[in-house]
């Protein structure tokens, strides 16, 4: 059993998957064990490790087993990345937003880390994806290992959880890139918060590779080696792949969000930047 009390705050400490020592919210378990279970946010922000079971075949087992430690220093820098971002970004809601928690009723954030996805490869460790999920009743965001670093992602997917409260887009071509490219704009706007105003207009590079980039939307090829799209003029359903092209649309949303903020010369057509602190803003709002 975990202590939740909100009067007593417990501080730990490790380093992330950025080998950066970072400190976070943890709580006393009655065995004398220390969990990434931070209580002061919410109802409490919980990381978990399902230790490589397979979503396909296993959700039964999601999200698996509560992180702990015998003293309030955290060995698995997944974890401890995990736990961190989804604080802080649970932290940019609130300061930026006033917003408590993906749902603004201060519902729980649950992690999961050490995830697979058998569909998408054979090797667990190596299942480089994430994704929001409503999984055994608990909203979940998981995370394949090389994805756990990215402030961006953790952004991303917490962003998944509020648009799914909020407007509940479906999934499925054209709703489903507006919602793709509000997450990968306020994962953006995340990225800003926690490293201190720096950031830039790609997305996952932290990952070790760039998924999107808002800037240049056709430096990046979409896994058919397609080049993601700049204007609607190329929008394309792909014969059904990826929902329709849920994430391959999403580019030409994620461009008009650069243009709003930075300004630029695109098809003929001049834009003068408002700065991207409004852009956020008017995407969220």
């Amino acid at each position: 059993e975990t202590k939740k009390s909100n009067s007593i705050s417990l501080t730990g400490t490790g380093k992330d998957d950025l080998g950066i020592t970072r400190t976070f919210g943890i709580s006393e378990q009655s065995n004398g064990k220390y969990a990434l279970a931070d209580y002061t946010r919410g109802q409490g922000i919980e990381t978990y490790d399902v230790n490589y079971r397979d979503i396909t075949f296993e959700e039964k087992y999601y999200p698996g087993i509560l992180a702990t430690s015998t003293s309030t220093t955290f060995n698995d820098p997944k974890a401890v990345s995990a736990h961190f971002l989804a604080t802080k970004v649970y932290d940019f809601y609130k300061d930026k937003y006033k917003r408590n928690s993906f749902d603004n009723k201060g519902n729980k954030v649950v992690s999961v880390v050490h995830a697979w996805d058998s569909g998408e490869t054979d090797d667990p460790k190596n299942w480089s994806n994430a994704f929001s999920a409503n999984v055994n009743n608990v909203s979940m965001l998981i995370y394949g290992d090389s994805m756990v670093r990215a402030f961006d992602i953790a952004g991303h997917e917490f962003t998944h959880a509020v648009t799914s409260s909020e407007s509940n887009l479906e999934f499925f071509g054209e709703s489903g890139a507006i919602n793709e490219a509000l997450s990968d704009i306020m994962g953006t706007a995340i990225e800003k918060y926690i490293n201190n105003g720096e950031f830039n207009w790609t997305i996952g590079e932290q990952s070790g590779s760039v998924l999107r980039n808002m800037k240049t939307p056709s430096s990046v090829k979409f896994f058919d080696g397609v080049p993601y799209p700049d204007d609607y003029s190329k929008y394309s359903n792909l014969n059904g792949e990826d929902n329709e092209g849920v994430h391959f649309n999403s580019s030409i949303i994620n461009k008009v969000a650069y243009l709003i903020a930075q300004g630029g010369t695109h098809n003929g057509v001049t834009v003068n930047g408002i700065g991207e602190d409004k852009m956020f803003d008017i995407f969220y709002y």
